[in-house]
Order: structure tokens, then sequence, then C-alpha cells
């Protein structure tokens, strides 16, 4: 990696020396850096988080409430069973989820941003879509499970699905992800991941470098899903997955499950 590196916090860059930092908070012996565990100290405030994307869904209306799906949400539904459930976690103003539910899968959509899902639901309803949707703050563990557990239909397929969620929030609402998906994923299922990587942070992007951003390395995910005792099935990581605006970020897109021996 680039000793050089900017990791995007609430609402502007810091720029980080990583080795010195690392060699600072590790000792001179580290080999191998963890770009979430050098921000550790530089978390983000829940509130500031909500706050920053309250104003953001407020200011950005339109260009958030796109007709058509994402290319991920496209790429997991060939991967969905039929007339299965739907969580997409970090579901902004809906449309994936609402792509979902056209397809006649049962969708809640959950975000931090009561703003978002104002927006969502309206738009659901305009467009006859039988999507669900609730506010749902990711930083209590034990709220944020029960709610969700609580939307999960009995005896229906379910997977998770968070699109450009880990790196758009910080590393407990990552972690508290991965436990309710253990907890929702037990018996079965799949989570799909797609986010941006430590590769994407020098790229020109569509909404500025001010835009609340927490670059991931892919094997970091990875392991927290091992830790969390989940199996990976795939990972990629590449750019031309998400196209928009003129931009090509590096993006991951993962899959996991909870089924079977990790």
């Amino acid at each position: 990696m680039d000793p050089e590196s900017h990791i995007w916090a609430w609402p502007q860059p810091i720029p980080l020396q990583l080795d010195a930092l690392a060699s600072r908070r590790f000792g001179p012996h580290l080999r191998h850096l963890r770009v979430s565990e050098l921000l550790v100290d530089l978390e983000v405030p829940v509130e500031s988080i909500r706050s920053y994307w309250d104003a953001f869904y407020r200011a950005n209306r339109g260009p958030q409430s796109l007709l058509h799906e994402s290319p991920f949400a496209a790429w997991t539904a060939e991967r969905l069973e039929e007339g299965s459930q739907v969580l997409d976690f970090g579901c902004g103003t809906g449309r994936d989820s609402m792509y979902f539910a056209s397809l006649g899968h049962l969708v809640t959509g959950f975000d931090c941003s009561a703003e978002a899902i104002e927006i969502a639901r309206r738009e659901a309803t305009t467009r006859g879509h039988p999507a669900h949707f609730e506010v749902l703050d990711l930083a209590d563990l034990e709220i944020a499970r029960t709610k969700v557990e609580l939307s999960v239909a009995e005896d229906v397929p379910t997977s998770c699905y968070a699109r450009f969620l880990l790196h758009a929030t910080g590393n407990v609402e990552r972690n508290n992800l991965l436990e309710i998906s253990a907890s929702v994923l037990g018996q079965g299922g799949l989570l799909f991941l797609e986010f941006r990587t430590v590769d994407d942070a020098r790229t020109m992007h569509a909404y500025g470098e001010k835009h609340f951003r927490n670059y991931l390395r892919p094997d970091l995910v990875r392991e927290e899903i091992v830790e969390h005792g989940g199996k990976v099935l795939s990972c990629e990581e590449n750019r031309g997955l998400a196209p928009f605006e003129g931009e090509d970020p590096v993006i991951c897109r993962l899959v996991a499950t909870w089924r079977g021996p990790a």
C-alpha cells in the first residue's frame, strides 16, 4: 500500500501517514497494515453520521431517487431464491429495495437516516412497490438486532444485502451488521456486500472528496466475517462494478454465508 493514504472521515478528509502512525501504535516491526484498526481512535460520533446523511438526502433527493436499480442489485437478484426475503441495510431512498420488491421478493429496507426513509416510503407508495422501510441505528446492537429479527418472516428464505453501507459508516456499525447477519442467517441465506476499498481513496469521486467514506481492505472484512462464524463464498475487487456519472470506483463485491461449518 502507498505509505501516504487518505481515509475520509466526517465531514472532511484526514490525511494519515500510515507507516508512522502504525509504527507508533503497533511497534516498528508491523508487517501488515489493517486500515480500519488505525481508525479506532478516529471514530465519528453516531449523531454526526446520522446528521450528515440526513443533510445529504435533503440536498440530493433527485440523484438518489433513480428509477433503475444499481448494477449490484441486478447481480444479486440473479442469485436470490425465488420469492425470498431481502433485508436491505443502508437502503438510502430505496431504489434497490423497490427493485427487489418488483421481482416478487419480500423486502424491508433499513437506514439510519430518517430523511432517506421518508423519501423511500413516499417513492414506494408512488410506484406501487410493496417494500417496507424502517429507520435503523446499527450503532445500538441490541435494539437493532431486535428490530431486524422482528422483520424476518418465518419459513421464507432470507438474505441480507448492503450496497455501499460499509464504507459509509463506522467500525462499530460494521461489526454490528455482521453480528445481526450471523443471527438472521444462521439457518441459511446469503450476505451480499459491496463497498469501496482503500485502493479507491485516490479516485476522483462524483460527490467530491468531503463525502463521508471509510475505505476498507477486503481482507479485513473477510477476516471479520470468519470471526463472526461466517464463510466467504466469493470476493472480487475491481473497477467496472459500479460506474456512476463518469466515476469508476474500486469496489469489493463479497458474498458470505452462515450455513454449515465456517
